[in-house]
């Protein structure tokens, strides 16, 4: 990844102090630096190093969704940013995030599935959204790569992919061009607090002072936010394996199934995916894995070649019980501002967590009503972990 900063250059002070180089600290990085504050982002593993490396990068919101809601909501407005923000970090960086407007099947593989996913279909349609129902006949003229013997497929029309270290990349290059700077720190974080805030941090060493401080730290959320004081914010590292392939023809939709997915990327890379495992911080690629993957790939598209999937990747996802994000201003610190819990959808929600953040943050009007991700929702506190040192 980029070059970033060491722990001796931490500033003395920024208008922001973000705790986390993922792609959604990145994103906040940029939206906030846009908007002309001096912004800092803290990380002991650097920019991108976790989870925003690697993730699959789908974007399909009807697919994610259980229903109608805050979170499908918030997932749709997220959505709709992503063709304008590539092209302008396309043009202000030099990076092609590699979206791509792509979409997206969900099959059923049972008449229990069926049955579910033609429901499902009825709300978006009510809806407006562009959801439709293809039996098995016309199943197979969209996507002839599928074996035989499925039943249907919700077919969302409007969702994309995008390559998600990229993105990333691209989001922090463009905020460093507008001024931020990212230091490896952040592995001891030690807040001094008055009543109703943070009023400085000692990091490995260093001293910060910040306006607003931005909790974005991902799975190793709940150990920061005890460092700062915002507890209990019971977030939990969520594993997730991935299978990459390269020279194989990709299915024309991104290819949704009972326990996986399978699809195209940009590169000519293909994707199959991901295992949701409770291993703690374990991230360690698990070779039974990484064929129950590959097998569950070619079950879906017999056309694909098992030994095609040389690559192997893991990452760790921050959960919270309720699988909402935690979004928005904490009442436990008043100028401490949470974007974390993402779960499988931090690629998807961070152009808009980015903007709620930055409205947040500067006392913007933002469209969406952020109650239902407020972070202090959670009554009692759960254990958490420290942050693995760098």
């Amino acid at each position: 990844m980029m070059g970033h900063g060491a722990a001796s250059d931490l500033p003395a002070s920024a208008d922001v102090a973000i705790l986390g180089a993922g792609v959604m600290g990145c994103a906040i990085a940029d939206a906030l630096s846009g908007r002309g504050l001096s912004v800092v982002v803290l990380d002991p593993t650097g920019i991108g190093a976790a989870a925003s490396s690697g993730a699959a990068g789908l974007l399909a919101p009807l697919v994610e969704a259980p229903g109608p809601g805050p979170f499908l909501t918030l997932a749709l407005a997220s959505l709709e940013r992503f063709p304008a923000l590539a092209e302008e970090l396309r043009e202000e960086t030099g990076i092609d995030v590699g979206w791509r407007e792509r979409a997206t099947l969900r099959v059923a593989e049972t008449e229990q599935e069926q049955d579910e996913l033609r429901v499902r279909v009825a709300w978006q349609r009510a809806q407006g959204l562009p959801a439709e129902w293809l039996d098995a006949a016309a199943l197979k003229k969209a996507e002839p790569l599928l074996r035989d013997g499925l039943m249907g497929a919700l077919r969302s029309g409007r969702d994309g992919v995008v390559t998600s270290g990229r993105l990333t990349a691209a989001l922090a290059a463009r905020a460093r061009i507008r001024g931020a700077s990212f230091v490896v720190a952040g592995t001891q974080i030690r807040a001094t607090r008055s009543a109703d805030r943070v009023d400085r941090m000692d990091v490995d060493g260093g001293s910060l002072v910040a306006g607003e401080v931005v909790l974005a730290a991902g799975p190793w959320s709940a150990g920061v936010a005890r460092a700062l004081g915002v507890g209990p914010l019971p977030v939990r590292p969520v594993k997730g394996q991935l299978a990459l392939a390269g020279r194989q023809r990709a299915p024309a939709h991104s290819v949704f199934a009972t326990g996986g997915y399978v699809a195209g990327k940009a590169d000519d890379v293909l994707v199959t995916g991901a295992t949701v495992e409770d291993r703690g911080f374990d991230s360690v690629v698990d070779a039974a894995a990484h064929e129950s993957l590959v097998a569950r790939a070619v079950y879906l598209v017999p056309s694909l070649d098992p030994s095609a999937f040389t690559l192997r990747w893991a990452g760790l996802r921050p959960d919270l019980p309720d699988h909402l994000p935690a979004l928005g201003r904490t009442e436990r610190a008043r100028n401490v501002l949470v974007a974390t819990g993402h779960f499988r959808n931090g690629i998807l929600l961070a152009p808009i967590s980015a903007e709620a953040i930055a409205a947040a943050a500067t006392g913007e009007r933002f469209g969406l009503d952020l109650g239902p991700f407020s972070p202090d929702r959670f009554a009692s506190d759960e254990p958490g972990v420290s942050r693995p040192p760098a």
